[in-house]
């Protein structure tokens, strides 16, 4: 494994939690709890942007199931190891994409028909944020929140289409973090003092978000849709 190669640390564990599909999540979770009984701190990084419409194993959209269900189900399966922690923590990696989009309505399972990429990637990121934000509020004994890394030059990037990337990097330069000085703001959010729960952070700081996050009656639906489908499509 690569970290531990890099860091010398022989006490890291690589556990397979495939995010297309919701038993391979539970079952990860399970190991985990079962096995370390503990969680101190939860941080929830994978994700995936603007692909060709594909499905998950459940049949759900792939953006929306890899960057928001998948995350959502993991960190509800591991709420026992969690709670078992003195100070936990839950530091979900959104982006600044969810201010892109206002739609009030998330579609969870996403249809084929008027599949957009980029929409359903923001879409994806703003269902994130809803969670985590409902998710800070049943849960009050867990710190929650949600950030935006910062502009990463990764294969995050890989489905855009090459001429457009070719044109807009010399903009984005200007802009770009490496993987180090984008991980500051979720270490900050992992291990600050000071860190407000159900907040959205970047560059190390509380941000502003979507307002859609501030409608309970919204995030409280969409919290409760996402475990409803997580519950009925896992054995």
């Amino acid at each position: 494994m690569i970290i531990g190669k890099e860091t010398k640390n022989n006490k890291l564990e690589f556990v397979k939690c495939d995010l297309m599909d919701l038993n391979c999540v539970k079952k990860a979770a399970q190991y985990i709890i079962t096995k370390y009984h503990k969680v101190d701190i939860l941080i929830t990084n994978a994700g995936i942007m603007c692909c060709p419409y594909t499905l998950s194993k459940q049949n759900l959209e792939c953006q929306m199931a890899t960057n928001h269900i998948a995350h959502a189900a993991f960190i509800n399966y591991l709420i026992p190891a969690l709670k078992e922690s003195e100070k936990p923590r839950v530091v979900a990696v959104s982006s600044l994409a969810h201010l892109f989009t206002s739609n009030k309505s998330l579609d969870l399972v996403g249809k084929k028909e008027n599949y957009q990429r980029a929409f359903r990637y923001f879409e994806s990121k703003l269902a994130i944020g809803m969670f985590i934000h409902q998710f800070a509020k049943e849960h009050p004994d867990i710190i929650a929140v949600h950030l935006h890394p910062g502009l990463v030059y990764s294969n995050l990037w890989r489905y855009w289409c090459p001429w457009l990337m070719w044109f807009v990097s010399p903009f984005f330069k200007i802009f770009w973090k490496t993987p180090e000085e984008a991980c500051q703001t979720t270490l900050h959010c992992a291990l600050a003092d000071d860190i407000k729960t159900g907040a959205y952070y970047a560059d190390c700081k509380i941000a502003k978000h979507n307002p859609i996050i501030d409608n309970g009656i919204l995030c409280q639906k969409l919290y409760k849709e996402t475990l409803d489908l997580i519950e009925s499509n896992t054995q």
